[in-house]
């Protein structure tokens, strides 16, 4: 986007002629948006090792704890000290948004007592103060009246009252809730503020810090989202509930961390791709500031996409105040302020590029979030958003004029315009529209008239900021202050006069404030606490340090947004680094992660994979349109590269199309067509469920003679041919034209061994694409005729590569969930099982659950896969016959009782399986409505049963007939029970008679263990760490026929082993009850069984040992 905007608009960078920056010295007023420049403001560049915590079991975990602190709650009523004091600690921790119900409920009762007999609470200071507040907050109108028993005829307070320190810190915290007029409550503050900096010196450092706190930053005026970590005090003895709230508190703070760094993600992404930062070189390029203003006003955890919403029109208030304070002359500004007010995007042929880049950009993103209101909430706030952007840009204009001019406004007229082009009401007026709530025609019009809740805000910001006398460090405008404009109007006002005047007044526009918010029911409280929010999160934005710095921000937002403190796990990540030993494969996983690093790494990337999509899309849907062959060419491609996942809908268009011209006239489509088109024809509609015929290749190989002479030289064509004979179903006459097509190969290969295409030829004759898996596919070795021809395929593969690297950072964070899932089971430490292998175990579902939406799938189905493994070598190499007799009969039952003779490792195998199935179940039973667990529970038993038997046969010295061996061996591999928890893990709709077809064990399930079954005892080894025996395939066979040599028995087998393919590919080509997504698992499934089982010609699994590494090291190196 960035390089296409460039392309449209040169880049032009205004002479400084007649700049306000030029023109006057004597202002340095900075707005709303006044930050240091992100090469200051180093938030980003530190490294931040995230947290790797299991995100379900967090949340399970939070929410019984929420649940037993709500009962605590709502039973408080008879003890309403104790009620009070736990809201006040859940706003403090800051999740009281959890208990709004129950609090809610407990104040309007207390309230109904109190306000008929405030005398009940005596003279306790303490807990009046903290009544008045919490009422105050909840919008319950409490006189000031209540603290009349503790001042004197003067109006003073006692002063014994100061040896009370909770009753000073709680009067100190009330009073910041006073509106105008409340005397008490003005003395109230200053009285308990003395007090408790007196006190400071004599409390211990506990208390002290906690009081250092309250009168830095009072709760009424500070964001609980900033400050929860720092409540660590127990001013109300009440340590047990505290205690519970504060794990709540951790929890809940590392799940909102995650919550929010996505939303980082989503705004540098958005950002990135807008392209304003490349045209206005010299302007803030700071998204993670702008993302922090919409954090602080909109706090509740279900306004996520408001804030990822808000934070794009507060960037455009950055954006405006660079253009007007550094980049634009007078004129300039005049016109752009101009065609902001008619809001016509045809005006701005005399603006500079830089200008008009920026108005498109601001017009484009009203509209944008304009139509968002419109469909979520039914009313269009165009209207409303436009006179925002006018506003603020006459604002702006005025500050130009004076500074244009040399002319110094006075203080009244500056504040009156300062209010405005403070930026406030452009955020608050779209708060208001994104909440959607309250609105009607009345309240847009107050809206839209600039009401006491936006300028009591405005005001606070403007003076807060110019009190500071801050400027940007990046910023050579300088725009005034409310202090300088005071100082210029009455020359006997000295700088501490001055100051302290814009204190008072900055205490009246807090009084305003609270009057509107806490008491005015005009708006809605969502709204209102926006509005609080935001004048609370104004000393954070503005406290600048003598470097022009915000030490303060830069603080609070590290432990919120990148500090993984709050909640300590036991991780594998240490100090930032990830080291997972994988015993069996011997490779090392050394990852470094920092937050830096992966956020702006994963967002530079997530924008340049969507915008080649894009691109990709467009030239896919523009051939299928104008060259249907050629839009299966590039499918082909598109399918080699597996980034199918994204091109289902381009697929299936172009299948379609490409069905209904073959169907038309077959025998005119092979003759109009070379070799190479027709057979990846036949492939690609196979694949895609579209059933072709195999005589579409009858007049092709009725004349070999002719065929080889036709097509012996052209490899492309034989390549095709050979690729789609692979998709023979029984019935076919495909075996035929594998052959000659191979036939054909082999020659080509003898004839040109020195070709560039040879190594592409022998790795397709070793590995065809049907039988192979995308993940694993060598991509370096496409044919060279490929690239040359087609300007896309470039596209393609910059597409593949960025798709395989945001999967590796995916799957390296799935295997660290899986090895910490395996390492918290205590049957992880048992001797037996301690060097066993998680990653040989992932390998399965990542391989079968290859689309990269299915991470929480890939995570779940390892765990059953874990058993398979541990099972078996129990029952093969550590139970004696006895024993499995009882574990067997144990899981038959599906229950302990009774396994009291079992050893210790068998009763943790046992409870380990009863705990997955359980979870599993209950899992997919909240997703689908449907309980698995009697099929889950039946695969198992089919699953013990076989491997039972097998134990009888080796125990008993008896070999089996081939048949028996082969019908219970297909049992016994296990791959029922993969299956059967894939079809209920994926995302599709189960019904009854689809779930009866899975318990039956359908023939596609037959067929993948079948394959798997003869493959494995055809390889003849086992791996290297089982010792036990469990005979094979081929032992049995040769046993029944005697006179047959080994030789004969593999070739029989392997004959076995293509029937079976043959079957599956029935199974899967042709129409079946079963979701797609589910036959394409067994497709894997079976395709994966080559990598896990050819010991003999693959040793040490040495073939998967390098695709591990490729996939798990190095992750997108090339992209960094």
């Amino acid at each position: 986007m960035a390089l296409h905007l460039k392309s449209c608009f040169h880049y032009f960078k205004p002479q400084t002629i007649a700049t306000k920056a030029q023109l006057s010295q004597k202002f340095d007023h900075v707005k709303f948006d006044s930050l240091p420049t992100v090469n200051k403001w180093n938030i980003l560049q530190e490294n931040h090792s995230i947290a790797w915590i299991n995100s379900d079991d967090l949340s399970n975990y939070h929410a019984k704890k929420l649940k037993v602190l709500k009962h605590v709650l709502g039973n408080a009523s008879e003890c309403s000290a104790q009620g009070i004091y736990m809201i006040d600690a859940m706003q403090r921790l800051n999740i009281d948004y959890h208990f709004q119900e129950e609090i809610d409920a407990f104040l309007q009762m207390q309230y109904m007592i109190s306000s008929t007999n405030w005398g009940a609470y005596g003279n306790d200071l303490h807990q009046i103060a903290l009544y008045f507040r919490l009422f105050r907050q909840q919008g319950y109108y409490v006189p000031a009246e209540v603290f009349g028993k503790f001042i004197d005829k003067e109006g003073k307070f006692n002063q014994k009252l100061g040896g009370n320190i909770k009753g000073m810190i709680d009067l100190y915290e009330a009073s910041q809730l006073s509106i105008a007029g409340e005397d008490i409550l003005d003395e109230a503050g200053q009285f308990s503020g003395l007090v408790l900096k007196e006190k400071m010196a004599c409390l211990h450092d506990h208390e002290a810090k906690f009081v250092r706190k309250t009168l830095e930053h009072p709760f009424h005026k500070s964001l609980a989202i900033f400050t929860a970590q720092d409540f660590f005090g127990d001013f109300h003895g009440m340590n047990g509930w505290l205690g519970s709230l504060k794990e709540v508190a951790k929890l809940d703070f590392s799940l909102l961390q995650r919550l929010h760094q996505q939303e980082i993600i989503q705004i540098s992404k958005w950002w990135t791709e807008l392209g304003l930062a490349n045209e206005l070189k010299y302007a803030r390029n700071q998204p993670l500031k702008w993302y922090i203003w919409s954090l602080a006003c909109l706090t509740d955890p279900t306004l996520s996409e408001e804030r990822v919403e808000l934070t794009k029109p507060i960037s455009f208030i950055y954006l405006l105040d660079d253009i007007f304070d550094v980049y634009g002359t007078l004129d300039e500004l005049t016109l752009f302020t101009d065609v902001v007010s008619r809001w016509d995007i045809s005006a701005t042929e005399q603006l500079p590029d830089y200008m008009k880049i920026c108005f498109k950009a601001l017009y484009d993103l009203t509209n944008e979030i304009s139509s968002k209101i419109y469909q979520k909430h039914g009313w269009d706030p165009t209207d409303s958003l436009r006179k925002t952007w006018k506003d603020l840009c006459k604002a702006f204009l005025v500050e130009a004029e004076w500074f244009a001019s040399g002319n110094t406004p006075s203080a009244e007229e500056y504040l009156k315009n300062g209010i405005v082009s403070s930026g406030v009401h452009i955020v608050l007026v779209h708060i208001f529209f994104l909440l959607g709530q309250g609105l009607t025609k009345e309240n847009v019009q107050i809206i839209d008239g600039h009401p006491r809740i936006i300028s009591s805000s405005a005001t606070i910001l403007r003076l807060w900021d110019d009190l500071g006398n801050a400027e940007d460090e990046n910023q050579e405008g300088h725009d005034g202050s409310y202090v300088n404009c005071l100082l210029r109007e009455d020359q006997d006002f000295s700088f501490k006069r001055a100051r302290g005047q814009v204190m008072g007044m900055l205490s009246d526009a807090w009084k305003s404030l609270n009057q509107e918010c806490l008491f005015d029911s005009t708006f809605p409280t969502v709204f209102t606490k926006a509005s609080l929010n935001l004048a609370r999160m104004v000393p954070l934005m503005y406290s600048y340090d003598d470097k022009h710095s915000l030490p303060k921000l830069e603080e609070q937002v590290k432990s919120l947004l990148f500090d993984n403190s709050a909640l300590r796990t036991q991780s594998i990540f240490q100090h930032g680094k990830c080291v997972l030993l994988l015993y069996k494969y011997n490779v090392i996983i050394c990852t470094y992660i920092s937050f830096k690093h992966q956020l702006h790494f994963q967002d530079v990337i997530y924008v340049k994979q969507a915008l080649i999509l894009k691109e990709a899309k467009h030239v896919c849907k523009k051939l299928i349109s104008e060259n249907p062959m050629e839009s299966l060419h590039m499918i082909d491609i598109i399918q080699r590269l597996g980034t199918e996942h994204h091109f289902e809908e381009e697929i299936e268009a172009a299948l379609q199309k490409q069905q209904l011209i073959l169907s038309n006239h077959p025998s005119d489509f092979v003759n109009s067509h070379q070799l190479y088109e027709v057979a990846l024809t036949f492939r690609l509609l196979r694949q895609g469920g579209h059933y072709v015929h195999a005589d579409l290749f009858d007049s092709l190989k009725s004349n070999k003679g002719k065929f080889k002479e036709k097509y012996g030289e052209d490899v492309k064509g034989l390549i095709a041919l050979y690729e789609a004979s692979q998709l023979s179903v029984e019935e076919d006459s495909l075996d035929d034209v594998g052959y000659l097509s191979c036939q054909l190969l082999h020659a080509w290969l003898t004839r040109h061994k020195e070709h560039h295409g040879a190594i592409y030829v022998t790795n397709t004759l070793q590995d065809p694409l049907h039988y192979g898996l995308p993940r694993f596919r060598d991509r370096s070795t496409f044919p060279s005729d490929f690239k040359a021809k087609n300007e896309w395929i470039t596209c393609l593969e910059e597409l593949a590569e960025i798709n395989s690297c945001l999967v590796r950072f995916m799957n390296q964070n799935e295997i660290i969930k899986v090895y910490k899932w395996w390492k918290g089971l205590e049957m992880a430490n048992e001797v037996k099982f301690a060097k066993y292998q998680p990653l040989k175990w992932y390998m399965w579902p990542m391989a079968c659950f290859t689309d990269p939406r299915f991470s929480e799938q890939r995570i779940e189905l390892t765990k059953p896969i874990s058993l398979i493994y541990v099972i078996d070598d129990i029952f093969d190499v550590y139970g004696t016959l006895d024993q499995l007799i009882l574990f067997t009969d144990a899981v038959n039952r599906w229950e302990l009782d009774g396994t009291e003779q079992l050893p210790d490792f068998m009763k943790m195998c046992l409870s380990v399986l009863y705990d997955i199935t359980n979870d599993s179940a209950e899992k997919i039973y909240k997703k689908h409505g449907l309980n698995p667990i009697d099929s889950l529970k039946r695969s198992w038993l089919q699953l013990l049963n076989a491997f039972l038997e097998e134990a009888h046969w080796l125990n008993s010295g008896h070999l089996p007939r081939s048949e028996e061996y082969l019908n219970n061996g297909i049992v016994s591999t296990g791959v029922h029970v993969v299956l059967v928890h894939a079809f209920f893990l994926l995302d599709q709709s189960i019904n009854k008679e689809i779930v009866a077809i899975i318990d039956n064990f359908p023939e596609i399930i037959h067929s993948v263990a079948k394959i798997l079954r003869l493959s494995d005892d055809l390889e003849g080894a086992k791996s290297e760490d089982q010792n036990g025996l469990d005979g094979s395939y081929l032992d049995c066979y040769m046993k029944e026929h005697q006179d047959v040599s080994a030789e004969d028995a593999q070739r029989h087998v392997a004959h076995l082993i293509s029937s079976e393919w043959k079957r599956l590919n029935r199974e899967i080509l042709n129409p079946n009850p079963l979701p797609s997504s589910f036959t394409n698992f067994c497709l894997n499934a079976a395709r994966m069984v080559p990598l896990m089982y050819h010991y003999r010609s693959n040793p040490g699994l040495s073939t998967l040992q390098e695709h591990v590494k490729s996939l798990f090291n190095n992750a997108c190196a090339g992209h960094m």
